[in-house]
């Protein structure tokens, strides 16, 4: 998952890192589009494919969807890549960073975790579950990612607040819309 925040350098550092040879393009700003048209061009020597897949908003449609079999044992892939974001780059190009399937899969079975008697579990995606969430690091970040993960495994709805840094006036624009998120 690219940031829309790096330079063009450090985007075909990332994707050489990485072996990359595909991008998967949901966007839906220009923005975004430009970047990845930008990188595409640039990618000369190694030429990229770019698959075209729908807005991300329709992955979260309420529509029914025919069941995809996966027939891959747990234990075989509990170790290998399921997605690759990277690091800021503060200290020189980002690096990649793998989120295995075994990671994943261990932030759905927080909820399995015992709890002692008389106490309540400390992780706030479980107390507060089901009740709306305000989103706001981006889906390229690892926060993001995570985020985005406890929200679809533990069925919270959230706020995708604008991919740039939240500043308060832009919480006070997002609050002060006319229909107002409702929170828990």
């Amino acid at each position: 998952m690219l940031s829309t925040r790096n330079s063009l350098q450090a985007h075909r550092h990332l994707l050489a890192a990485t072996k990359c040879s595909v991008l998967v393009d949901g966007s839906e700003k220009s923005q975004l589009r430009y970047m990845l048209d930008e990188l595409q061009a640039a990618c000369t020597d190694s030429p990229l494919e770019r698959w075209q897949i729908g807005p991300m908003w329709d992955i979260f449609a309420s529509d029914p969807v025919p069941s995809y079999p996966h027939t891959v044992n747990y234990a075989d892939v509990e170790d290998l890549a399921a997605i690759i974001i990277h690091s800021s780059g503060t200290t020189g190009n980002p690096k990649p960073v793998v989120v295995t399937h075994g990671y994943l899969a261990t932030i759905d079975n927080m909820q399995t975790l015992p709890v002692p008697e008389g106490r309540q579990t400390a992780q706030m995606f479980l107390l507060q579950q089901g009740q709306l969430r305000f989103f706001h690091s981006p889906l390229f970040h690892f926060m993001g990612l995570v985020c985005i993960a406890e929200c679809l495994y533990f069925k919270t709805p959230f706020l995708l607040a604008p991919d740039r840094p939240l500043t308060t006036s832009l919480f006070v624009h997002i609050m002060n819309k006319e229909n107002p998120p409702v929170w828990g």
